[in-house]
């Protein structure tokens, strides 16, 4: 019974299988899958009137994620690269499902997963936490099933700092039960210390090739004491309520290696209670709590297994069993097919500019400032001649492209309903806003895409003093 969810997330995927990215950060690992898919160090487009290649202005994330992705593209091309989360979600769960037995659990607790709203939402991304779900789970089940062995020792060690390699806040999750539990048993020391280097030489070296530092490191974010106030409510929800009283099972779990999976738990909570990052600021509530939920993404493994063990405490009889897969099938569903709708929403966005616009030279931000990114990008985007925003304001540049080409647009995402997005965004309205100056800028349309957010065109040319 347990794998019709399985069945019925496989299933469901496929039917409203993704078609361009949700978060903007995917801007980043796509980009990157991109280019090392092509054998390249960074993707580049070519710039028309530069007569060079430039390179796509994105966050320089860790790279393991961008490498998985790049295996899914060279594999099948670039509108499958969504295929490496639902691969993440199903190799998660069968080895969840694997772990539970080996606990004598009921297996039916690997069901949880799918309750969890962020992961059936960022599965259909292809952000870090689905790869980072997938090293947890195998992680917690070679932990859990093999025998203390120097395999095993190895294998934990490994498994701990490569996924430093995806998210550095792994290590605190993963490192942590890698720490606990040598220091439960006292053997093998030079294998995990063996295991520790040969997982991290993949960050190191591939930070050297990319990004000329091997120990290169990005602070996106910062932790800050004052973040716990901002925080506790957002966490505090996904812990009791997306998780199903998950902080009170993590409390009072006794089972196998306990002092492993809660002292990993607890400090990978604490980490995020005390991290500056909270989108509810700028997506509003709803939003914000799902975005928020990717952050716990690698403790839904571990969450299964304390949920099993308390489930194991009772008997549970047919009926109840098939009314939970009868929810948890009709919630997957469900949010396939609203994400599927969003999505969607997305791609008629991006097919009107890519007819309406397709031989026209497009300004517009290839930063991350905007969303615009998500209808305008080397995923599903078709236009060949286009420039950052920032090229705007040099007046040579300029020249050389009106003087080219006889269409000259500025495609740019308004979002007028949030402050925090203006906030976010004034740089580039800025820029815009400096224009009239010097050239006639003209509305051609405002694509409408939800209530506060459109997409506006704008014509550019000389003004007549020029």
């Amino acid at each position: 019974m347990y794998w019709i969810s399985f069945g019925v997330f496989l299933i469901s995927f496929l039917v409203f299988f993704p078609q361009t990215w949700l978060i903007s950060d995917e801007y980043a690992y796509i980009n990157q899958a991109i280019a090392i898919a092509n054998g390249e160090r960074h993707l580049q487009f070519f710039d028309t009137i530069l007569k060079e290649g430039l390179s796509y202005k994105y966050t320089n994330y860790p790279l393991g994620n961008a490498f998985y992705l790049s295996f899914w593209i060279k594999l099948f091309g670039k509108p499958y690269v969504f295929l490496g989360s639902l691969f993440s979600v199903l190799a998660s769960y069968f080895m969840i499902v694997k772990t539970l037995k080996k606990l004598e659990y009921p297996v039916l607790a690997a069901n949880l997963i799918f309750l969890y709203p962020a992961l059936l939402f960022f599965s259909k991304t292809t952000m870090s936490g689905m790869v980072s779900l997938l090293i947890a789970s195998l992680f917690l089940y070679l932990l859990i099933s093999w025998e203390n062995s120097r395999s095993k020792f190895l294998s934990l060690a490994f498994l701990a700092t490569l996924s430093f390699w995806i998210r550095e806040t792994n290590l605190v999750l993963l490192g942590s039960a890698t720490l606990v539990h040598y220091f439960t048993y006292r053997k093998g020391f030079w294998w995990y210390v063996l295991g520790a280097i040969l997982g991290l030489l993949p960050r190191l070296i591939t930070a050297f090739i990319y990004y000329d530092d091997p120990f290169y490191f990005v602070f996106a974010e910062s932790f800050q004491l004052q973040a716990l106030i901002h925080n506790i409510r957002e966490y505090l929800i996904l812990l009791i309520i997306f998780m199903p009283g998950g902080l009170f099972l993590f409390y009072r779990y006794n089972g196998e290696y306990a002092k492993e999976i809660k002292w990993s738990a607890f400090s990978f909570i604490l980490v995020y209670l005390f991290y500056s990052f909270n989108p509810t600021e700028y997506s509003g509530f709803k939003k914000g709590i799902i975005l928020i939920g990717r952050f716990l993404l690698p403790l839904l493994p571990l969450f299964c297994v304390v949920a099993g063990a308390w489930l194991s405490k009772y008997k549970w009889n047919k009926t109840v069993k098939v009314s939970f897969v009868v929810l948890v099938s009709i919630l997957i569903i469900f949010s396939s097919f609203i994400i599927h709708k969003e999505g969607e929403k997305h791609i008629k966005v991006t097919k009107q500019i890519n007819e309406n616009y397709l031989d026209s030279f497009v300004f517009y931000d290839h930063s991350t400032l905007t969303n615009i990114v998500r209808y305008i990008n080397p995923l599903t985007s078709k236009i060949d001649y286009h420039a950052d925003l920032t090229k705007l304001l040099n007046h040579d540049y300029m020249y050389s492209v009106l003087e080219n080409h006889e269409d000259v647009v500025i495609i740019n995402s308004l979002n007028i309903g949030n402050e925090e997005k203006l906030s976010r965004t004034a740089k580039i309205q800025d820029l815009i806003d400096q224009l009239p100056s010097t050239y006639n800028l003209k509305r051609v349309e405002e694509i409408k895409v939800a209530p506060n957010l459109s997409i506006e065109v704008l014509r550019i040319n000389l003004a007549e003093d020029e």
